[in-house]
């Protein structure tokens, strides 16, 4: 990715929300970082009508908001406008923006459970436990009665959350369960002890 990049235009007045990750942003630059570091979620935000206005309203790119508009009018392929933002601002080289659009195009290929486990990932990379939390426990409702690989990362992934949030006990009876899965490893087992530890030292 290129080292520095320019702004177009000044910082806009009022910011624009990107509610998928409850962010805010102020210039088409800060998009641009958005839609490279989060290719699995960002096709929501690129198909949406007021996020053009606001390009054009608060950032003046009267230019980018008619080509984008025009993109998505006959379609919603979100790839195409991110390629349109990067080639508008430079923000990548060509090839890094063909392989950027290239994943997103396959993002929007994933079925809708997969791209809301990439979306409760994220909230939980961003440390937001307490939604990720929310996420994964939704996700397993769903996965009711099944052993698979999935509802053992669900179970794992519940049980961090738990530990992040400093609940040790709730933590280690859900590391017990991802351990007692089908799919249980040594990993299941290490964070288990550990969480015990933790209980003992409270």
């Amino acid at each position: 990715m290129s080292a520095i990049i320019l702004c177009k235009e000044g910082g806009a007045q009022a910011p624009y929300e990107l509610k998928i990750i409850k962010k805010r942003i102020y210039s088409v630059e800060e998009l641009c970082c958005f839609i490279y570091s989060n290719v699995y979620i960002c096709d929501e935000e690129l198909l949406k009508y007021e996020l053009y206005e606001w390009l054009r309203e608060e950032c003046g790119l009267n230019d980018l908001y008619a080509s984008i508009t025009e993109i998505r009018n006959s379609g919603d392929e979100a790839y195409k406008i991110a390629a349109d933002i990067f080639a508008y601002t430079d923000y990548l080289n060509k090839q890094e923006r063909e392989a950027v659009c290239e994943r997103i195009r396959k993002a929007s290929l994933l079925s809708a459970t997969e791209r809301r486990k990439s979306r409760t990932d994220l909230l939980f990379l961003d440390d937001r436990y307490e939604e990720a939390l929310a996420g994964y426990e939704e996700l397993l409702k769903e996965e009711m009665g099944r052993d698979n690989k999935f509802t053992h990362y669900l179970l794992y992934n519940i049980a961090c959350c738990y530990g992040r949030l400093f609940y040790f006990d709730i933590a280690a009876d859900w590391f017990k369960k991802a351990s007692e899965s089908k799919y249980g490893d040594d990993e299941d087992k290490a964070a288990l002890s550990f969480c015990e530890r933790m209980i003992k030292e409270e």
